[in-house]
C-alpha cells in the first residue's frame, strides 16, 4: 500500500492534477461568459460544478494513454479511476491556491475588496 502511495505522490501526477483544475477552469469561465444565468442555476450550481473536475479527470485520463500511469492504474479501468481521483484533488488544489491568492493579496492591499481572481 505504501508504494502505490509513493507512486500517487509525484510532479506529474501534480501536474495533472493542476492540468484539470486549469481546464475546469477555463470551462466554468467559459460558460459564465456565454450563459448568464448559469451562476444562478441550481441544476448547474449543483450537479454541474461538483462533477467538472471528476468528468474531466476522467476523460483526460482516457484520452491519454501515453502518460506515465503507476504499474496498478495502467489498464482503461483503473485509469478512469485514477483521473477522477486527480480530479477531486484538483478541486482542492484550487480552492487553496485561490484562497492563498486571496489572502496574499489582502496583505499587500487591505483596503481592496475585490479580490483579482
Amino acid at each position: 500500500m505504501g508504494d502505490i502511495l509513493g507512486q500517487l505522490i509525484t510532479v506529474p501526477n501534480l501536474v495533472f492534477c493542476i492540468m484539470i483544475a486549469l481546464i475546469v477552469e477555463g470551462k466554468n469561465r467559459l460558460i459564465s461568459y456565454f450563459w448568464a444565468g448559469a451562476k444562478t442555476n441550481k441544476l448547474y450550481q449543483d450537479l454541474g460544478l461538483p462533477l467538472a473536475p471528476l468528468v474531466i479527470g476522467a476523460l483526460l485520463a482516457a484520452l491519454v494513454k501515453s502518460y506515465p500511469y503507476p504499474e496498478a492504474f495502467s489498464a482503461f479501468g483503473p485509469r478512469l479511476i485514477l483521473g477522477s481521483i486527480f480530479g477531486l484533488v484538483s478541486a482542492h488544489i484550487y480552492r487553496i491556491g485561490k484562497k492563498f491568492i486571496v489572502k496574499k493579496e489582502k496583505e499587500i492591499d487591505p483596503e481592496s475588496d475585490t479580490p483579482v481572481v
